[in-house]
């Protein structure tokens, strides 16, 4: 809620619509040495598969340890990018990058500042662009650097801004997705609310009963549960038994499944859709949550399984960067 507060609106969810930028924000919000740990990854994976462990079992077993999880830092901790990654997020467009990163700020999504070495004991460190006027302390050694920046200029670069990294760093940017694709899509029909992270329990056991990732609200008293993963890796018995057993405890009419990755990289989701006469559940991927305008139009089901190709999805991509621009 803390970054939907910062947005101001769902409709502000709309300028995270681009796959790139997604992935650039994660990147931004990595620990330092990520790309490290994952060439480490590679190696052993290597070395295991040359002593004959078969590549499925492998595979499954990088997947449960959490090799692909995004390692998000502390507050105050992470990476700083320049424009520059934002405008090749973008397609290269420099007008439309410039317009995303000052909506990203008055958001407090992104901050902007600048990196400091200390010319004493070679500290780097960065600092917010409140924080830039001398006298500069190094956080390194204590020592007042005498001069901090250099003398042709102050290259600016950005972090992210607090709600943001917390959405990242507890994986729950797709809730947000979700929750901004069922407004749009239920804003004519009376949807009365919608709410991400909530956990219910029994009254009478105080034992709770499972947790909706986004959870729907009804005129009629309706309340439908939305249960949302990064990756179909995240989709397993597991999972779909907790489904079950909340969406039986709040007796829902339907439930849903979101995975935030193109339908044509999840076929084996698919079967996870029911139809009536069972109670529906209805599945979702990134092909309709990216879409810029969502509606239920006569004759037509929102929920179809039809995937976009790549050139489709590209195609998707250089329409935002022209939609912000």
């Amino acid at each position: 809620m803390t970054l939907l507060h910062a947005l101001g609106s769902i409709d502000e969810v709309g300028w995270l619509l681009h796959p790139p930028l997604i992935d650039l924000l994660y990147r931004l919000g990595e620990r330092s040495g990520m790309s490290w740990w994952k060439k480490r990854w590679t190696y052993a994976h290597k070395q295991l598969r040359a002593l004959g462990v078969e590549d499925a079992v492998l595979e499954q077993a990088a997947r449960d340890l959490g090799r692909d999880d995004p390692a998000i830092a502390p507050s105050g901790e992470g990476r700083d990018l320049a424009f520059t990654e934002f405008r090749t997020a973008l397609g290269g467009d420099a007008e439309a990058a410039s317009r995303w990163v000052q909506w990203a700020e008055r958001r407090h999504l992104l901050v902007r500042g600048a990196p400091v070495t200390c010319t004493a004991c070679s500290a780097r460190s960065w600092l917010p662009m409140g924080a830039l006027p001398p006298p500069v302390v190094c956080i390194g050694c204590g020592r007042e650097i005498d001069q901090p920046f250099p003398p042709n200029g102050l290259s600016f670069t950005y972090r992210l801004g607090e709600p943001l990294r917390r959405v990242l760093e507890t994986d729950s940017l797709g809730h947000l997705l979700v929750l901004r694709w069922f407004a749009e899509l239920f804003d004519y029909t009376g949807l009365v609310g919608a709410h991400p992270g909530v956990t219910f329990t029994d009254p009478t056991t105080g034992k709770d009963v499972g947790e909706a990732d986004v959870i729907l609200l009804f005129p009629n008293g309706d309340l439908v549960p939305v249960e949302v993963k990064r990756r179909i890796a995240g989709v397993d018995p597991r999972t779909l038994s907790l489904m079950d057993t909340l969406t039986e405890a709040l007796e829902a009419p339907w439930d849903a499944l979101a995975v935030t990755q193109p339908a044509r990289d999840c076929p084996e989701l698919t079967p996870h859709r029911r139809d009536m006469p069972a109670r529906c559940r209805f599945l979702l991927t990134d092909d309709q949550l990216h879409d810029d305008d969502v509606f239920w139009s006569m004759g037509t089901d929102p929920f179809a399984w039809a995937p976009r190709t790549a050139e489709e999805d590209r195609e998707r991509q250089r329409k935002f960067v022209r939609t912000i621009r």
